[in-house]
């Protein structure tokens, strides 16, 4: 355990802005749906500001069309803001989580059984360097379970019908415990190198 990598602050921005706009609006006695949407926005928000130089990095080294890939990409993420803060209802911002998780782990699946342009895109190496194609499939393969058991909470807080504090709550210690699980199993699941690596 003491060789577990320490979370770093910018992977919990997204949740420290979710609770921190929570806290926040329901202060101001803002009703709790309003505040519910608001907050998963706004962290949806930290969240694109936190991927975004990795993402377009990687792109830029991976395609041709690289400035029309990320108009539609934040063309796309904009509208999906926007539909939550038109509606202002928390199921519909479930729902943005559950299609993420599950577009995302279509991805890791598709470059996990060796689709090269999915493994250059989320598991890029060096042309020269000796990480495996192994060590690179199971990096993917742990992403899309780590999405799936995203999910699998997103989902059950609206089954149990939880109260919108609990689930900001569940959301918040999610990335946590999610990091660690990902940082366990990375090491116990990492493939054999091959003998001339």
């Amino acid at each position: 355990m003491s060789d577990l990598p320490m979370i770093g602050w910018r992977r919990l921005f997204p949740a420290l802005v979710l609770i921190s706009v929570w806290t926040a609006l329901t202060f101001l006695r803002v009703p709790e749906a309003k505040s519910f949407v608001w907050a998963c926005v706004l962290a949806q928000v930290a969240l694109i500001w936190r991927i975004l130089p990795t993402t377009v990095r990687r792109q830029r080294e991976v395609t041709k069309d690289f400035k029309t890939n990320m108009r539609v990409v934040l063309t796309v993420w904009l509208s999906v803001l926007a539909v939550q803060i038109c509606f202002l209802n928390p199921l519909i911002s479930h729902r943005v989580v559950s299609i993420y998780c599950g577009l995302y782990i279509i991805l890791m699946v598709c470059g996990a059984t060796g689709d090269a342009i999915f493994l250059d895109r989320f598991a890029p190496a060096a042309k020269d360097s000796k990480i495996s194609i192994a060590f690179r499939k199971n990096i993917l393969k742990l992403q899309a379970f780590v999405a799936f058991l995203a999910l699998v909470v997103n989902e059950t807080l609206v089954k149990i019908e939880a109260p919108l504090g609990a689930r900001i709550a569940a959301f918040s210690l999610l990335p946590i415990f999610l990091y660690y699980f990902f940082a366990i199993a990375l090491r116990l699941t990492y493939p054999p190198l091959e003998e001339e690596e």
